[in-house]
């Protein structure tokens, strides 16, 4: 059987290794934010002797997956090493909370007053240890499983962890919704006069707060990696459609941090919608881009396709439309309470759940074929479906958790513990549905981006004329 390597063409392999350790870098900063906002979580708040190694852990995984397909010891070497100190070193941008003294009461020092006497010290103490942890993991991965396969190309590695840092933004984004957090922290892009990564983690003890700031911080990593990413794009992306749509996620990231931090000193409902539909937009958007840079994308030929693609192609658009529609309406009745908007919502789930449905079947059904994308369809009709179903499963339990509420009001409170159980089970239902909503949006997008590639190339071959 003839295979073909999924992989895009452009690879530099001498800037493999550069290219691999920021992949490396970013994704254990992701995993290890991921990991800091759980165990700092409202009902959980481990102490920092807890904390902190889950949160390193956290990198030494990461490190040792990615050693596992280094190719060479050294190769290996330096990703642990490099991924570790630059994941240090972005990580400074939530250690900082705990680098600067605890006011004696609820206001922060002002601007980037109140650090520690041995700040600078701490942090470049953290950054050595990132970057010790991160070599460890990496030889460790390398010893464990050593591997000569090809690498992939490192651009669209780094697209993909550019997706999966959108994911806890969403998620935290969805919960300040669903607990009323939207307000809690006043000042922007200071927090109550404080530089917003050196408020202090005393002052977080409020789960709103808590919540609040969080999710400024996430917002701020996504901007960070989409600037990357834009930057990566520009330098080695042949393609000049391509190159525009990374300028265009950049420019909408920055459209979204502003509106979000308009939003704190401004009641409008119109931003806070227009606010929670964009960041589900650009998470979309940003899967589609990851698509156009994946190696699948490059290597899928004619002769892969089928006729029924045409079809597979109608369907996920129907869905990915009728799917972002959902979503304003969603937003609308967040954001406003409109029992009409929830309604039109509900009834019009029916649509998106037939249309997807019927796309993840047809993907799962394409032809058996010995090309290298077949499991690929596979898995992504399975995964379809299944987000389908569950987002059906939670969005009735959130409606009829609702239903009873003539006017509903997001969850609001001070303390976790004073808050009823059945308010915080209605929040984390309504968080719960709103999320997957965005993965069933962006699963759709990514449905839709191949399909429309795999008619493409069909349409365009000679012998399918």
């Amino acid at each position: 059987m003839q295979t073909t390597q999924i992989d895009s063409p452009n690879i530099d392999q001498s800037a493999s290794v550069a290219g691999k350790t920021v992949v490396v870098g970013f994704a254990a900063t992701v995993a290890m934010w991921v990991a800091s906002f759980a165990t700092h979580l409202p009902g959980v708040n481990l102490p920092p002797t807890a904390a902190g190694p889950i949160v390193l852990a956290t990198l030494v995984l990461v490190a040792f997956w990615h050693g596992r397909g280094a190719g060479g010891i050294a190769p290996a070497a330096k990703l642990g090493l490099g991924g570790g100190l630059l994941a240090g070193f972005v990580t400074l941008l939530i250690l900082g909370s705990y680098l600067v003294e605890t006011p004696a009461g609820d206001t922060p020092a002002p601007g980037a007053e109140g650090l520690k006497p041995g700040a600078v010290v701490s942090a470049l103490g953290f950054i050595g240890a990132c970057a010790v942890l991160g070599l460890i993991g990496g030889l460790a991965g390398f010893k464990a499983a050593p591997s000569g396969r090809p690498g992939r190309d490192p651009l669209a590695s780094f697209s993909i962890v550019a997706c999966f840092s959108v994911i806890p933004l969403i998620v935290v984004g969805g919960a300040v919704t669903s607990t009323g957090s939207g307000m809690a922290v006043k000042g922007w892009p200071d927090s109550y006069g404080a530089n917003m990564f050196l408020y202090p983690v005393s002052l977080m003890n409020n789960p709103r707060i808590y919540l609040e700031h969080t999710h400024r911080l996430f917002g701020s990593l996504v901007g960070l990696t989409t600037l990357v990413l834009t930057i990566w794009v520009l330098a080695k992306e042949p393609r000049k459609w391509v190159k525009f749509w990374a300028v265009c996620l950049f420019i909408l990231v920055c459209i979204q941090g502003l509106l979000g931090g308009l939003r704190v000193n401004n009641v409008s409902r119109g931003l806070a919608i227009g606010h929670a539909v964009l960041a589900q937009l650009f998470f979309c958007l940003l899967v589609a881009h990851a698509a156009h840079l994946s190696g699948l994308y490059w290597a899928i030929r004619a002769e892969w396709s089928t006729p029924k693609d045409h079809r597979i192609k109608t369907w996920t658009t129907i869905m990915v439309h009728s799917t972002f529609l959902q979503l304003i309406l969603g937003a609308v009745y967040r954001h406003t309470g409109q029992m009409h908007a929830l309604l039109t919502h509900a009834g019009f789930s029916l649509l998106v759940a037939v249309a997807a449905l019927v796309a993840g079947f047809m993907l799962g059904a394409r032809p058996p074929s010995d090309s290298p994308d077949a499991p690929f369809w596979k898995r992504l009709g399975t995964v379809l479906v299944g987000v389908v179903i569950a987002q059906f499963v939670l969005g009735w339990l959130a409606f009829f958790a609702l239903m009873g509420d003539k006017k509903p009001e997001p969850v609001m409170y001070d303390q976790l513990a004073s808050a009823p159980a059945i308010d915080i089970a209605k929040a984390l239902v309504a968080t719960a549905h709103q999320a997957n909503g965005a993965f069933l949006f962006a699963i759709g997008t990514l449905a839709m981006v191949f399909a429309r590639r795999l008619v493409g190339v069909r349409d365009a071959a000679p012998s399918a004329r």
